[in-house]
């Protein structure tokens, strides 16, 4: 039963395969000067002495490769991941599968092996009982003989008692 929920589980981790849901990511809420409009997600070029158009955080361009770069490196390590932690979950699938199917071919062997070894000694006991002779010829023989040992008996008797 163990080696049933074992290969179940098994083809389970093969077969099934896992969805990740997040959830949307929540910005941090900006206090914005009274006054002043919400231009919401907004990219303004700037050149220097230029007077900003709206609060916010000025990123040299330096900083925004920068950030871009971060951002890819970081789904190329997720995809990495994902490849590794795949790779180990298959190779840990395969080696209980190869293990499994190992057991069971032991198993049939062993079983196989019973088998046959009944399958002999059936076969020797069927040997010696078709060797043997038929009840008929046996309880002829036996009556052969105690009629003999009757007429013996009684021929010593007879002499015994003449004498």
């Amino acid at each position: 039963m163990k080696k049933l929920t074992s290969f179940i589980v098994l083809l389970l981790m093969l077969f099934v395969t896992t969805i990740a849901r997040a959830e949307a990511p929540k910005l941090p809420e900006l206090d914005i000067p009274v006054g002043e409009k919400n231009v919401g997600a907004a990219v303004s070029p700037m050149k220097k002495g230029q007077v900003a158009p709206f609060t916010g955080v000025l990123l040299s361009p330096m900083a925004v490769a920068s950030m871009i770069a971060e951002m890819k490196m970081q789904e190329e390590r997720t995809n990495l991941e994902v490849k590794r932690t795949t790779a180990e979950l298959t190779a840990t699938c395969d080696f209980e599968k190869n293990k499994l199917t190992i057991q069971a071919e032991t198993d049939a062997k062993i079983a196989a092996a019973k088998l046959e070894a009944s399958m002999k000694q059936v076969t020797m006991l069927e040997d010696t009982v078709s060797k043997s002779s038929d009840p008929f010829t046996m309880g002829a023989i036996g009556f052969g003989l105690g009629i003999a040992a009757t007429v013996l008996i009684g021929y010593v008797s007879a002499q015994a008692a003449a004498r």
